[in-house]
């Protein structure tokens, strides 16, 4: 197959790196498409983003329409009244009048392209917004060709306990997610465990389910000069958690686990540091401003160029996920710390997507609250630093997470019934 000749459509919420973790994974999977097919591009991100591709429209919201007039109208009263009525709204609609005027204005856009020019539609999504897939729902003559990547268990009803909220309007929108599941020809997700997951809330055939796992964007550059020198000592043991600290995840078994770590290697409290970048839940921000040290700490958002630079400096990168009996995520950033080529610390549950595709043999992950596994995996990895010991992934998980697996996926679905 001639993959230069295959053009396809793409609509995404943002593609805004700097603002959240979603938009970052969607830049990367287009980026990578982009190498291989001729994508036209909608997005609606409220800052430039470079793509260098040819076909980029920015999907402006448009201001004559009923959801508009009515969003912004909710928007004044909660300003100057107090009156917040988005929740008895979204109660009775399902989905905020700001969300169906978005979808109104990507519609606008479908409304004038050509279903003949292009061999496949995918919508892309991030957070608790379907924009895409609700304006692609909403134009029938792209059903056929239609990808419905699905990147989060959605509504927040149907996430893993520590995360499910029962919030406004969730029985709309399990209905719009059904009818996501019904008409759209293929279901990504950029898990198998995830797919699984969503098979208990929705009917879907399986036969239409095509794994995509979050990307190393290839664009991504290896190790430039870092900026902030003074941010960040790379003589020392440096454990790196980039992200948000969510109230489901919980830093304190690390924390504690690396205070006995300091406890034991007293001649390592001046060489090891903690670090925490990244926006933090207000369960944790009272309780975390009390233990911040010389060895522990703690530093808002930075941008997220300077944020993958640390990421291939820190001696350790760790991800931590919600102590639940199971975790059908692959983390956004989890491509990331691959490429930084350094070695992970992984807080997961015992059945996880990060378990599954790491496998049996990854040496340092432990359940999320078990200090003391947490601290047995600080202190190899601590040894294997002072011994300058180089940690590489599997060629077998780079390539999952690279262009290649990526294009062998795209080629079974542009070939289906062929």
């Amino acid at each position: 197959m001639n993959n230069t000749a295959k053009n396809i459509l793409v609509l995404v919420d943002s593609l805004d790196v700097n603002r959240t973790s979603g938009a970052r994974a969607n830049m990367a999977l287009v980026q990578n498409l982009g190498q291989s097919f001729n994508l036209t591009v909608l997005h609606g991100s409220e800052s430039d983003v470079s793509l260098g591709l040819p076909e980029t429209i920015n999907v402006q919201e448009l201001k004559w329409n009923w959801q508009y007039f009515l969003s912004r109208t909710v928007r004044v009263l909660r300003r100057h009244t107090g009156l917040n009525l988005s929740a008895f709204f979204e109660k009775r609609v399902g989905f905020s009048f700001t969300f169906l005027s978005l979808s109104y204005s990507f519609q606008k856009v479908l409304n004038v392209l050509d279903t003949s020019n292009f061999h496949l539609v995918i919508t892309l999504s991030q957070g608790e917004s379907f924009v895409p897939h609700h304006a692609v729902l909403k134009s029938s003559r792209f059903h056929e060709k239609w990808l419905a990547y699905i990147h989060d268990p959605y509504p927040m009803a149907c996430y893993p306990k520590s995360y499910a909220w029962d919030g406004p309007g969730t029985n709309q929108k399990k209905e719009f997610m059904q009818a996501v599941c019904d008409y759209a020809s293929f279901l990504s997700f950029p898990s198998l465990l995830l797919s699984e997951w969503m098979q208990k809330f929705y009917r879907f055939d399986s036969k239409k389910v095509k794994i995509i796992p979050h990307q190393i964007d290839r664009v991504l550059k290896k190790k430039s000069e870092l900026r902030h020198k003074s941010f960040f000592d790379k003589k020392k043991f440096n454990l790196l958690y980039a992200g948000h600290l969510l109230s489901q995840r919980n830093p304190f078994p690390i924390i504690d686990a690396f205070n006995l770590f300091i406890d034991k290697y007293n001649g390592s409290i001046d060489n090891c540091q903690l670090i925490f970048i990244g926006p933090v839940s207000s369960a944790w921000k009272n309780k975390l401003r009390e233990i911040s040290s010389d060895q522990i700490k703690f530093y808002p958002t930075h941008d997220f160029e300077f944020t993958i630079q640390l990421q291939q400096r820190a001696s350790v990168n760790i991800i931590i996920e919600a102590n639940d009996d199971h975790s059908p995520f692959l983390p956004a950033k989890f491509p990331h710390c691959v490429f930084s080529q350094r070695p992970m610390l992984v807080l997961s549950p015992l059945k996880s997507e990060l378990r599954r595709i790491l496998g049996e043999t990854f040496p340092f992950i432990s359940p999320p609250t078990d200090t003391q596994a947490i601290l047995e995996n600080i202190k190899q990895l601590y040894e294997n630093w002072k011994e300058e010991k180089k940690y590489t992934y599997e060629d077998s998980l780079q390539s999952y997470l690279k262009e290649g697996y990526l294009i062998e996926v795209m080629e079974e679905i542009l070939n289906h019934g062929t």
